[in-house]
This record gives C-alpha cells, structure tokens and sequence, in this order.
C-alpha cells in the first residue's frame, strides 16, 4: 500500500501533459441546444493511465475529439504541456505542436 501512495503522489506532483478547463460543447436540435459536455474539468499527468466510460450518446467521442484537436469546444480551455492550444482549420499542417 505504501509503494502505490508514493507512486500517486509522485504523479500528483508532475507536470500536466494535457489539460481541460470548463470545456462545454453542444448542438443544436431544434430550436434548443443539446448540452453534451458541460465544464468538464481533467488533468492528464505523465505516467497516468485514464478510461473514459459512460453510456451510450453521453460525450466520451465528443471530448475526445476535442483534446486531440479534431472538434472545437464551445467554451473553457485546452493546454498541452503548459501552452494553450486550439483547434486549427481544415487543411492547416502544425509544424511544432510539441
């Protein structure tokens, strides 16, 4: 027990890889929205290893479309590695994203 909280509090204390601040997303159905990610909150750290679950239309494709860049948020805020980053238009080549 006590080599797995030493291991949790050295990742605790690692720098962020990836971070999300209050992303929101939704679509529009209609005459009113579809909130599908609303102030979603994570912090990926090196050495972590993360699932996402949840049932079936709940948004787990959706944020992960975000964090890797394929879809934008509505609203809130990505970091990779300390900078911010953000979706870039169809066609554009990123040359120094890391």
């Amino acid at each position: 027990m006590q080599h797995v909280a030493q291991a949790n509090s050295r990742k605790a204390d690692s720098p962020a890889i990836l971070r999300a601040q209050a992303v929101k997303k939704a679509y529009q159905m209609g005459e009113a929205p579809l909130v599908i990610l609303k102030h979603i909150d994570l912090t990926l750290r090196e050495g972590e290893f993360v699932a996402i679950e949840g049932r079936s239309g709940s948004g787990k494709s959706t944020l992960l479309h975000i964090l890797c860049g394929l879809d934008s948020a509505d609203s809130g805020g990505l970091e990779y590695r300390g900078k911010k980053i953000r979706r870039q238009p169809a066609g554009t080549i990123v040359s120094n994203a890391v």
